[in-house]
C-alpha cells in the first residue's frame, strides 16, 4: 500500500495537481497562443482605462448628462436602441449586436439595460479612484 494511500483526501492539493498536470500537458504551441491571448486582452484593457482617463478629464465632462443624452427614451436605462441612435447622430456606426454585447458585459441586473451605476462602470476609470470621484462630481 502506497502512503497516500494512508494520507486524509484533500480535495484542494488534488485539484491543484490536476490543473498543474493538464497545463504541463498542454503543447507549446497551445501555451504560446493562451499567452499572445491574454496579452492581447491586457493591451487593449489598458487602451479602454487611458481613454476613460482622458474622457474623465474634460473640464465638462457630466456623466448624468451624458447618460440622459443618450437615455432617448428619458426611461432611467439605456438599451441598444438607445446606443446605435447616438452613435448614428454622432456619426460613428456600431451595430446593435454589437451594442447589445456591451449591455449584456455591464447590465448588472440581468435585464438587457444599462441603469445609471451600469453605466458608470463603462465611461470611468477603473484604475484612478481620484479621477473617478472627481468625474463624478462634476456639475
Amino acid at each position: 500500500m502506497d502512503q497516500r494511500d494512508l494520507m486524509p483526501y484533500d480535495s484542494t492539493q488534488h485539484a491543484l495537481r490536476t490543473r498543474t498536470d493538464y497545463f504541463q500537458k498542454l503543447s507549446s504551441k497551445l501555451k504560446s497562443k493562451l499567452g499572445e491571448f491574454l496579452l492581447l486582452i491586457a493591451e487593449e484593457e489598458q487602451k479602454i482605462e487611458r481613454q476613460r482617463q482622458v474622457l474623465a478629464r474634460i473640464s465638462d465632462f457630466e456623466p448624468y448628462a451624458c447618460f440622459t443624452r443618450v437615455d432617448r427614451g428619458n426611461a432611467g436605462v439605456i438599451c441598444s436602441k438607445d446606443i446605435v441612435h447616438f452613435m448614428i447622430e454622432n456619426r460613428r456606426g456600431i451595430s446593435e449586436f454589437d451594442c447589445n454585447y456591451v449591455i449584456k458585459f455591464f447590465d448588472s441586473t440581468f435585464q438587457g439595460w444599462l441603469n445609471y451605476q451600469d453605466f458608470m462602470q463603462i465611461i470611468l476609470p477603473c484604475d484612478d479612484s481620484l479621477l473617478r470621484t472627481q468625474a463624478t462630481q462634476q456639475r
